[in-house]
């Protein structure tokens, strides 16, 4: 037999598993919650959105909104001085 063909269970993707989906159907749905704030907003009043206490993580928040990191990052180091 040349082309042996093995049955049995397929192997998982990495988003097969039950929770990982959920987990990105969460992260993905805080994401556009925190999104739907920002949208159609002039650039200087998206760089005042992100926020590092948010439960989106601030780099993710700078991406969402294009803004620079480091400019928030300057901002939250002046405000705690």
């Amino acid at each position: 037999m040349l082309l042996k063909k093995q049955r049995g269970a397929k192997p998982k993707t990495e988003f097969q598993s039950d929770g990982k989906l959920y987990s990105e159907i969460g992260r993905l749905k805080m994401e556009l919650d925190w999104l739907k704030k920002v949208r159609d907003q002039p650039a200087m009043t998206r760089h005042s959105w992100p926020d590092p206490s948010d439960k989106v993580p601030l780099v993710r928040q700078c991406l969402l909104a294009g803004v620079y990191r480091a400019t928030i990052k300057m901002r939250v180091t002046r405000q705690s001085r």
